[in-house]
């Protein structure tokens, strides 16, 4: 799956996140692959649900968190966002930052970190 969003097959990508939870409804990092290219085909609201998903299923989803208030971020709901990205330095804040940020992603914490701070407009997330 990650191989075709790594190509930009949006599409096809999709289709294999669908199915992949067909067998497996409980499968985050289908659900957050798929909100991803969602959101990349412009299907913000969709990406939104599936994101909200994650979140359900793992409460302490740092990636998912991160990714939901960059949404709302772009589709221009702040006020939405600020709590996510608020928890998601909260999960961050014990964490080494070579560490893997989540098993969805190659972001360290410290790459999450940084883009945490781009984000909220802070030195330090």
């Amino acid at each position: 799956m990650r191989t075709c969003f790594d190509r930009g097959q949006w599409d096809e990508g999709i289709a294999l996140c669908s199915r992949a939870l067909e067998s497996d409804p409980f499968a985050t990092h289908a659900y957050y692959h798929r909100a991803l290219a969602l959101e990349q085909i412009g299907k913000h609201d969709e990406g939104e649900r599936d994101l909200r998903r994650v979140l359900y299923l793992d409460r302490n989803h740092a990636l998912a968190h991160f990714q939901l208030g960059r949404l709302l971020i772009d589709v221009e709901r702040r006020s939405e966002a600020a709590p996510l990205l608020r928890i998601t330095s909260r999960l961050l804040a014990n964490r080494p930052d070579a560490e893997p940020a989540g098993a969805e992603s190659d972001l360290t914490v410290g790459e999450l970190r940084a883009l945490l701070c781009i984000h909220t407009g802070k030195d330090e997330a």
